[in-house]
């Protein structure tokens, strides 16, 4: 029997950018979301202006967060672009 693949619109270890925040789904090990840490993000980013990237990895169609579900957090809540860095699943989820 055959399965339909459908082939991923991102590129491993590419950089993207977007306002969609919907494309983002918390991976089921990261830590709870610590308010103070997210706001502390959030007047770093007001004030600096620095931005990184998140690490996702692709699954079922939805963005994974595998690193940086705090400054996800801070971004969103800013209402700013989302770069993020897409990579293979890691082995460790499989």
């Amino acid at each position: 029997m055959l399965t339909n693949f459908t082939k991923s619109k991102y590129e491993i270890g590419k950089v993207y950018q977007t306002y969609d925040y919907d494309l983002f789904e918390s991976h089921a090990g990261n830590r709870q979301i610590n308010e103070t840490h997210v706001n502390k993000l959030i007047e770093s980013f007001q004030k600096e202006r620095i931005l990184s990237h998140i690490t996702v990895y692709e699954e079922n169609g939805k963005l994974i967060v595998w690193d940086g579900q705090h400054r996800l957090a801070a971004l969103m809540r800013l209402q700013w672009v989302i770069y993020f860095l897409v990579v293979e699943k890691p082995k460790a989820v499989s």
